[in-house]
């Protein structure tokens, strides 16, 4: 049967597939615009395709309907001509042949939208058809209709967010030569910073341990604390990020020199300052505070978290998985969160939690989900449908120290602003998902 279909197709006349249909593509600003106004937008595209990208709505249309929409938005950028069936979601990951990749059309979330054309040969396996007139990131906007007073308790809890303290970490974290590839001056400082980050967990009265993980040449330790809860102890909510960096551009002559302020020390700081928080905040479900080691080589050190609690079975304890990946930089003073998680109904309910907590909790900042999650340490939790999230900077994309020898903590331009946003989200969901002990914390005195 095969043969003979195979002889019946190469029997039949070749006709030649037309070149799918292109338009001049524009994108437009969306930010802090109504749901009505954007959505009558995408109204006006009566000929071509949009796509929402989070920031912006990219219009490939003709020139009559870019008219039309142009006496209504603010053109961003002007992109030639497209089309829908050439258009990939390529991951922007942590690989070292990031730099060869195509520049992008657009940046939404962890993923570069590109010309399926332009996509390297050792790349196309990554990439992602894009469907014409869909979301592929959206700014949250809350119904105007639903008023929503902060609630006093969880306030009393959010407003502990110290960003001094929080910087200073960032500044110790920095200090050491973070990279976990091996060179042996920069491994010994790599235990320097897991014996300080442990030190400190420690001091704090959380029991602390440093389990090893290896892979291939890889061997590592986490930074594992746990803060027991009252009423559901065995119920957990982990809040995690890397402690590890990487530097792409000096390491020709054997010397790393990762200081990795933003990417991860901002991260990490993060767990340390949430937990600082919460060690006098009880809450029902206990807490359990994880610097990953890994990370840049295969986000190996949340994997090896997730597996070992998978095979003791204690995985299915896991309520939450909160990861925090490079959120002290903003280019500007727009504050925009970026959240991201899956898109089943547990993951949609859980950025949509999120994002209405940003709202309610670190007022005067854009929050950005993104439901096709890719590259950080969240990725090992969803994958074994753990609910979990990753908060980061909508911007990290554009911290020009990304992975540089120079991502030192002066580098962080608007460093405590931007993670005072992220963090106070944070801690209010924490105080959410773990169930803080309201007359405890009257009784402590931060109301």
């Amino acid at each position: 049967m095969r043969l003979y279909l195979s002889a019946l197709l190469l029997s039949l006349p070749m006709v030649a597939t037309a070149a799918p249909a292109s338009w001049p593509a524009v994108s437009y600003d969306t930010r802090y615009m109504s749901t009505a106004k954007l959505e009558s937008l995408k109204a006006e595209v009566d000929a071509g395709f949009w796509l929402e990208t989070g920031d912006a709505l990219l219009v490939a249309a003709p020139d009559h309907v870019q008219a039309r929409i142009a006496q209504r938005a603010s053109v961003v950028d002007r992109l030639g001509p497209l089309a829908a069936a050439d258009l990939v979601l390529l991951p922007m990951g942590c690989d070292v042949d990031a730099e060869h990749r195509p520049t992008p059309l657009a940046v939404i979330g962890h993923h570069a939208l590109v010309r399926a054309s332009a996509v390297p040969v050792a790349a196309r396996h990554e990439a992602q058809p894009v469907i014409a007139n869909s979301v592929l990131a959206s700014e949250f906007r809350p119904a105007a209709d639903v008023a929503r007073a902060a609630d006093p308790v969880i306030e009393s809890v959010v407003a502990q967010v110290d960003t001094a303290r929080w910087f200073s970490r960032v500044e110790t974290l920095a200090s050491f030569d973070r990279s976990s590839y091996g060179a042996a001056t920069s491994g010994s400082e790599m235990n320097q910073s897991r014996d300080w980050l442990a030190a400190t967990f420690a001091g704090m009265g959380l029991t602390t341990t440093t389990p090893t993980f290896s892979s291939g040449s890889v061997i590592a330790e986490n930074v594992i604390a746990m803060r027991p809860g009252t009423r559901r102890a065995g119920e957990w909510v982990v809040i995690g990020g890397h402690y590890d960096s990487r530097n792409t551009n000096d390491t020709a002559s054997g010397v790393l020199n990762t200081p990795g302020a933003e990417d991860n020390a901002s991260g990490c700081a993060g767990v340390l300052e949430l937990a600082s928080i919460f060690v006098n905040v009880p809450t029902e479900r206990s807490l359990v505070f994880a610097c990953y080691a890994g990370e840049e080589q295969g986000l190996l050190g949340s994997l090896d978290h997730a597996q070992d609690l998978a095979d003791s079975g204690d995985l299915p304890r896991v309520q939450l998985a909160l990861m925090m990946d490079m959120i002290g930089y903003s280019h500007d003073t727009d504050f925009d969160i970026l959240l991201e998680s899956g898109n089943t109904p547990t993951q949609l309910n859980v950025l949509n939690t999120f994002a209405q907590l940003a709202v309610d909790y670190a007022p005067g900042s854009r929050t950005i989900i993104d439901s096709n999650p890719c590259c950080s340490d969240h990725m090992p939790w969803i994958n074994r449908g753990v609910p979990a999230l990753l908060t980061i900077e909508n911007d990290w994309s554009q911290y020009p120290h990304y992975h540089r020898s120079t991502d030192l903590p002066q580098n962080m331009t608007n460093a405590q602003p931007m993670a005072a946003k992220i963090l106070r989200t944070n801690a209010a969901a924490i105080a959410v998902w773990a169930v803080i002990e309201v007359s405890a914390v009257f009784t402590n005195g931060f109301e």
